[in-house]
Formats: C-alpha cells, sequence, structure tokens
C-alpha cells in the first residue's frame, strides 16, 4: 500500500518562497545592523511627539536613510518572488485542471462512441475500454491530450502493425498451404484468422463467441486447419468493421487496406480456398505483394 500523503489537487506549493535563503540572508544582514545602529544613535536622546523633537530624530538618521531604502528594496523584491509564485501556481493549477476536464471529457466521447457504435457486434460486445482507450490513445493522460491520438513510436501506429502483421500471415498462408494439385494450392486460412482474433485482443476487444470458440473434437489450436471460409469472411468483415469506427473515433481516415482485406477473403471463399499462381495474382491484396 502506498502510505505516501496524498495532497489535495488544489493545494498550492508556495515553498519555493521560503527556500531563497540569498535574500532572506541578505535582507538579515542588512536590517541588523541597521537597527543596531539606530539604537545606538538615538540611545542617549529622549524623544516625545513635539515636532521639535521628530526633526531631531530624522537628523540623527540622515545617515542611514540610504539603508533603509535598500531594506525596502530588498522587502519589494520579496514581496514580487512572492506574488510571481503564487500566480505561476494558480496558472498550472488552472491550466492542469483544464487538461484534465478535457481528458475526462475525451474519455467520454470515444466511450459513447462504443457505445452508440453503428457495428452491432461492437456495440454489444465486452470492451475492455481502459486498454483500448490507451491503444488508440497511447500518449493521452491527466496532463496531455491528443486529440488526434498518437503513433507508438515514429513511423507505426497500432493500425498500421496490424496491416504488417495480416500481410505476414496472409503470405504465410499462401507460401505454406498444402499442395493442391501440380498447378494450385489450398490456402490456409488459420494462420490470418488467428491474426485477426489477436489483433481485436489487443485493442480490448472480446469477440463473440461464435468466431473464436470450437468444439474440441476440432483441435485446439487454429493452425490445425478448423477455420471454414465462412468463418475467415465472418471474422474480417467484423475485424475492418470494428477498425473502421475506432479509426473515425481517433480521427484517422479509412485506409484502402481494409477494403481489400475483405474482398479477399470474399474471393476465396468464392473459389473454395483452392487458388492457382494466376489466381493468386488477381485476388491477393495489393499491400501483401
Amino acid at each position: 500500500m502506498n502510505k505516501r500523503k496524498t495532497l489535495p489537487r488544489f493545494w498550492f506549493n508556495d515553498r519555493a518562497l521560503y527556500r531563497q535563503w540569498p535574500f532572506w540572508g541578505g535582507l538579515a544582514i542588512t536590517l541588523l545592523p541597521l537597527l543596531f545602529a539606530a539604537w545606538r544613535i538615538l540611545s542617549p536622546y529622549d524623544f516625545d511627539t513635539s515636532p521639535r523633537s521628530v526633526l531631531f530624530f530624522f537628523e540623527r538618521l540622515e545617515p542611514l536613510i540610504p539603508w533603509f531604502v535598500a531594506v525596502i528594496a530588498v522587502a519589494a523584491l520579496l514581496a514580487r518572488m512572492h506574488a510571481t509564485v503564487q500566480t505561476k501556481a494558480q496558472i498550472d493549477a488552472s491550466q492542469s485542471d483544464s487538461t484534465f476536464g478535457n481528458y475526462l471529457k475525451h474519455r467520454e466521447y470515444v466511450r459513447e462512441g462504443i457505445r452508440t457504435s453503428t457495428v452491432y457486434l461492437l456495440r454489444e460486445s465486452s470492451v475492455d475500454f481502459q486498454n483500448l482507450y490507451k491503444s488508440l490513445f497511447p500518449f493521452n493522460g491527466f496532463d496531455r491530450v491528443d486529440l488526434s491520438g498518437g503513433p507508438l513510436n515514429r513511423s507505426d501506429d497500432i493500425f498500421d502493425s496490424f496491416l504488417t502483421r495480416i500481410c505476414q500471415e496472409i503470405n504465410h498462408g499462401y507460401a505454406y498451404a498444402r499442395r493442391n494439385s501440380a498447378s494450385s494450392w489450398m490456402f490456409n486460412y488459420d494462420p490470418l484468422y488467428q491474426s485477426l482474433l489477436a489483433s481485436l485482443g489487443e485493442l480490448g476487444i472480446v469477440t463473440p463467441g461464435n468466431l473464436r470458440d470450437f468444439p474440441e473434437e476440432d483441435g485446439l489450436f487454429f493452425m490445425e486447419g478448423i477455420v471454414t471460409c465462412d468463418q475467415m469472411v465472418d471474422l474480417a468483415t467484423f475485424f475492418t468493421d470494428c477498425l473502421k469506427e475506432l479509426m473515425q473515433l481517433s480521427q484517422r481516415g479509412h485506409p484502402s487496406w481494409l477494403t481489400q482485406l475483405v474482398v479477399f477473403t470474399y474471393a476465396l471463399r468464392a473459389d473454395g480456398g483452392r487458388i492457382s499462381e494466376d489466381l493468386w495474382e488477381r485476388i491477393a491484396p495489393d499491400f501483401c505483394k
């Protein structure tokens, strides 16, 4: 358990003022000798409130007037420092509160977008919203809001990483699937199917049971060839619909590879997964060639 004391959100820290020991030291060095000198000059005399006595008082202290000016200047500097530190803290607190409020509003905007999504399966599925939001906006937090989303690194965001993975699996399925005849191959759907499920899982989206649960007698691993053409088309359609909706929420445009993916799976289903080299050149998505 974290036993550190939690400070109130609107607590103002102006202790920086009291850490300016050179100024406090300078004030003390200036003020103490001044008071001592004034006491030594005025101690032999008795003063009253008459005009003559007051005039005599100032005449005796005339040599110390420059020192009084110095003390006043130092005190004014300290007062200015105090006002500056306090004003800066108030501005920082105001900006922090504004950023925090915008962050909460943006999270609620994305949450409402999921709740009212036009994609039925996305709207009805179990969504880990915390994981989803962090995947779409990795740099957002209490002190920062980037409404356009942000890349995970300089050149690749989470959607581009999905594209790279899908491209690899499509080529893997084509290259390593069982040879059907001298001129054609049987495309293996399982690697691509597993990749799409994993991508949705990274976003915190739990796919419906009919898309991920298979009878035990069919095998425990997708690689065993238990995915059918219809299941591949259904998942690809669900996957692209979800990504288009999420890209819209994160203010990204819809890339063409999403449409190419669905067209590719429909083409495979139409041919029963059996493809020749000529057919492959026609139906393979541009992004994986």
